[in-house]
């Protein structure tokens, strides 16, 4: 990802990703050091908010997908991304049709990226800037529970 590669360069902080009103639009947009489109989505104000129910306070943002760190001294990194989008369903590769159950939900796809269904919405996670693999399933089983549960 480009805009990866920019947040390295640049040394941003996870702190740079905050939930910001924006009187004139009349909607919750995340506010994101790195430019991009999707952070002033519905869906991205929607996910942070999420991501934070999973529990991870400190979020950076890539402009296009937002970082978090999920803790421990792994040999292959701690962080991942994590994005959402509305669609009318899931659209996985063909490749990634393999799907296994966390927290009751089906999660389909395997290293580097796995998607599941969050009401009207898609969710992608996948390894990190630093990381060279997925998160554990208690990592992502946090993720779920916290998008898939009102």
């Amino acid at each position: 990802m480009f805009s990866t590669a920019v947040v390295l360069m640049l040394g941003i902080t996870a702190a740079d990703a905050r939930v910001s009103s924006t009187r004139t639009l009349d909607r919750e947009s995340v506010y994101c050091a790195v430019p991009g489109e999707w952070p002033r989505t519905k869906d991205a104000a929607w996910l942070w908010k999420r991501v934070r129910v999973a529990g991870y306070r400190e979020i950076g943002c890539s402009g296009s997908a937002f970082i978090v760190d999920y803790g421990g001294m792994g040999q292959y990194g701690h962080d991942l991304y994590v994005w959402a989008f509305s669609a009318p369903r899931l659209a996985v590769d063909p490749h990634q049709r393999r799907y296994r159950v966390i927290a009751g939900v089906r999660v389909y796809g395997s290293y580097p990226r796995v998607a599941w269904r969050a009401g009207r919405r898609n969710v992608w996670v996948e390894s990190g800037p630093s990381s060279r693999r997925l998160p554990p399933a208690d990592v992502l089983a946090r993720l779920v529970r916290a998008t898939t549960r009102p």
